[in-house]
């Protein structure tokens, strides 16, 4: 007697496809563009700080990226790398930084530079109104008020002495002038008497200025001071001679 043996039909298990990653290939892309770009501007092909501006373009092609997959996966499933967003991200920020790190250092040389430039063209116009016989000491510090960090930030690189030239023309900057007088002075008057002629000669150059320190040695060794502002450079001899400090002597 024949047996016939039927087995049941085993349902065939259908694997499921994976989910498309979201997030890889912008990495990957923004990564090259990055190391190329840092690279090219050690070289100088390029201003890093320039190409930095065009940075939100990580986002559009981040979109394109999820567009293109939610597309060719049609089962629609589609799985998000937030860590190679991040990564991203933190590599390109971290890129930025070391950008920016020459670029701050070549600002820092030509701001010092630009401030020195400044500094000596004020020397010279003051020695040519004074007199340079009148004068034994001048020191002259300058710093910018007028913001002109904000070129620094936009890609422009100006030099120093385009930077002394800008600040000269718009007024931008304010400067403490310390100037010695030759001579002796053993009396008040007489230095008072002297500074009242510097500060004319100083006032006729309409500087920005924001104080002004005058001084003179008395024959004992001794100094006489004057500390003035820009809203003093007018005052008559009796009112400088009240101010001055030092061995007043009579």
């Amino acid at each position: 007697m024949e047996q016939t043996f039927q087995t049941a039909a085993q349902p065939v298990s259908r694997q499921e496809p994976r989910p498309r990653r979201i997030g890889t290939v912008t990495m990957g892309l923004s990564l090259v563009g990055a190391g190329g770009v840092l690279l090219a501007g050690q070289f100088g092909l390029v201003n890093a700080l320039e190409v930095l501006r065009f940075a939100p373009a990580i986002l559009i092609l981040l979109g394109i990226e999820i567009l293109i997959g939610s597309a060719l996966n049609k089962s629609g499933r589609v799985r998000y790398d937030f860590l190679s967003m991040l990564v991203c991200f933190i590599l390109i920020g971290l890129s930025a930084v070391g950008a920016l790190i020459p670029a701050i250092i070549t600002y820092d040389r030509s701001y010092s530079d630009m401030r020195s430039i400044l500094s000596n063209r004020l020397e010279e116009k003051i020695a040519a109104a004074v007199g340079e016989k009148d004068i034994a000491g001048l020191d002259i510090h300058v710093w910018d008020y007028a913001g002109s960090e904000v070129r620094f930030f936009t890609g422009d690189f100006p030099t120093a002495a385009e930077m002394a030239a800008e600040l000269e023309k718009s007024g931008g900057y304010s400067c403490d002038i310390s100037l010695e007088l030759s001579g002796f002075y053993d009396e008040a008057y007489p230095f008072a008497a002297k500074s009242r002629e510097v500060c004319e000669d100083i006032a006729a150059l309409d500087l920005p200025l924001d104080r002004l320190t005058l001084s003179g040695s008395e024959p004992d060794g001794s100094r006489f001071e004057l500390h003035l502002d820009r809203w003093s450079l007018d005052l008559p001899v009796e009112e400088l001679k009240m101010q001055v400090q030092g061995n007043v002597i009579g």
